[in-house]
């Protein structure tokens, strides 16, 4: 009864999924040769402190997901996120942060004052009234 319940509230099915990242990907992001992606997964990897990523392709290719969550408060998502974010930047990747926390702290991390330098219009609030004043 539970699983049905959860399955009626939870729809549109199938639930989403992480975006995935190929190991030749993640290779370049993080400015390394792919064989030395394979070999931390595999080999180097003898005390489990990297991710092994998924096989796919007749278990030739890796890939990886990358999130930041967690349920709990005041564990270090806004942080981890913002470096990331600036980490990749430094990188020459061009990057998205979306700060919809109603603290604004990437927005202070980001550099500006939230109640001074950024007005409602400039919020993601007309697209959730629906009236969208500029894309």
């Amino acid at each position: 009864m539970l699983a049905q319940l959860r399955n009626d509230l939870l729809k549109p099915w199938p639930r989403k999924q992480t975006p995935m990242i190929t190991g030749s990907r993640l290779a370049k992001i993080c400015k390394m040769d792919r064989t030395q992606i394979h070999y931390l997964c595999t080999r180097g990897n003898k005390n489990g402190e990297y991710p092994t990523g998924r096989l796919t392709g007749n278990n030739r290719n890796r890939e990886f997901t990358v999130a930041v969550g967690n349920f709990k408060g005041s564990v270090g998502k806004t942080t981890t996120s913002v470096a990331i974010a600036q980490g990749l930047t430094q990188r020459g990747h061009k990057v998205l942060l979306v700060d919809l926390d109603p603290q604004a702290s990437s927005t202070t991390l980001m550099g500006y004052v939230p109640t001074a330098e950024v007005t409602e219009d400039m919020t993601v609030m007309p697209f959730v009234y629906g009236v969208p004043t500029h894309i």
